[in-house]
């Protein structure tokens, strides 16, 4: 079965097979697909796979320029380790919030949106650079990374919208899918 030009997969071809209740079929909408919007973020995140080393590169050559290749090198070091030891830190508390959260029987999606920032943090310090490096130490402490967990909880509020068999859940709280929009 073909619509336009893409082929329909076959779970969208019988919406009832789709698990819940015998007899109830699920109402499957496929998602409307702007291919130009669907473009924006690749081209984006290849921006910055591109610029991102070119500017970590001018910034360590000029750094090596001022202070000398054998501080720069300490700096990167240095910084790596830093790094490694505060995200083996950070992530045992993490993981030990997830199960506390996870023993008193709530969700625990705080400690894995956290979990995943340290995950970030922890690419980030491993990849030589100073401005890579900054942005690691920022996702890395509890501070900063509230503040960013809070930006990225309204960011999402705008775009995420969830709707299960009819009842449309509230994407002003993305990570408390209990409370449903009327």
């Amino acid at each position: 079965m073909r619509v336009g030009a893409r082929r329909v997969p076959w779970s969208l071809r019988r919406p009832w097979r789709q698990g819940g209740a015998a007899g109830r079929r699920a109402e499957v909408a496929p998602a409307p697909c702007d291919r130009q919007e669907a473009r924006v973020p690749v081209i984006r995140i290849l921006a910055l796979l591109l610029v991102v080393p070119f500017v970590e590169l001018i910034l360590l050559l000029w750094l090596a320029d001022r202070i000398g290749w054998l501080t720069t090198v300490g700096i990167i070091v240095g910084t790596a380790l830093l790094g490694a030891f505060e995200l083996r830190r950070e992530g045992l508390r993490c993981w030990r919030r997830f199960e506390e959260t996870v023993r008193r029987g709530e969700l625990p999606t705080e400690p894995l949106f956290d979990g995943l920032l340290i995950l970030i943090a922890g690419a980030l310090l491993l990849t030589p650079g100073l401005i890579t490096d900054a942005v690691g130490f920022a996702l890395l402490f509890p501070p900063s990374r509230a503040w960013i967990r809070a930006y990225l909880r309204r960011r999402l509020a705008r775009h995420l919208h969830v709707s299960i068999d009819g009842r449309s859940f509230s994407a002003a709280d993305p990570f408390d899918p209990f409370h449903a929009e009327p």
